[in-house]
């Protein structure tokens, strides 16, 4: 019994594993066994939703100046003294979560990131081409608005702008059996 107590308190002491959001309080970080120096901090960002990973996410430490990215399993690698650190997860499309830690000894985190919601009002294109001698560039410019986007035929289950564009008139594109 002494032995599932003993090997319950060494795996909860190797590493803190972090919520969606940031903890309120300051997160302590790795087991104290006095060291000042070299504490390694790593971890693995993923989406909070579909559970995949975040490549090129970037983990900073403002305090150091130091700023890591993800590689391609959404993962990270720290090396810090023994301090509090302000650790800021951030990626392109996702809510920025700043997380508070006291770093004491080496540790994992597991970090989750939320998808940030935004709204586009209007996308507009502009087309023009400096090599012929036109007046106005107004004839080349489509506009199109919320309604209109909604309106465009979905790819994969979501509308694609780009894609929605070749189905505009006078628009043409290029294979990768054609020339040009």
């Amino acid at each position: 019994m002494n032995r599932i107590i003993l090997l319950l308190i060494f795996l909860i002491g190797q590493g803190a594993w972090a919520q969606t959001t940031a903890p309120t309080k300051r997160e302590v970080i790795g087991r104290d066994i006095g060291q000042l120096k070299g504490i390694k901090i790593s971890g693995r960002i993923i989406d909070a939703i579909s559970g995949e990973a975040l490549i090129g996410a970037t983990v900073t430490v403002p305090e150091l100046d130091v700023t890591k990215i993800t590689d391609n399993n959404g993962s990270f690698e720290l090396i810090l003294d023994r301090a509090e650190y302000t650790i800021q997860f951030r990626y392109v499309g996702y809510e920025t979560i700043d997380y508070p830690i006291t770093a004491v000894g080496d540790g994992r985190m597991s970090i989750r990131m939320l998808q940030e919601d935004f709204q586009l009002d209007d996308v507009v294109i502009f087309g023009r081409d400096p090599e012929k001698n036109i007046r106005s560039t107004d004839m080349g410019a489509i506009n199109l608005n919320m309604n209109t986007i909604r309106e465009l035929p979905p790819f994969l289950g979501e509308i694609d702008i780009v894609r929605s564009l070749a189905t505009l008139p006078g628009v043409s594109q290029v294979g990768e059996a054609s020339s040009g």
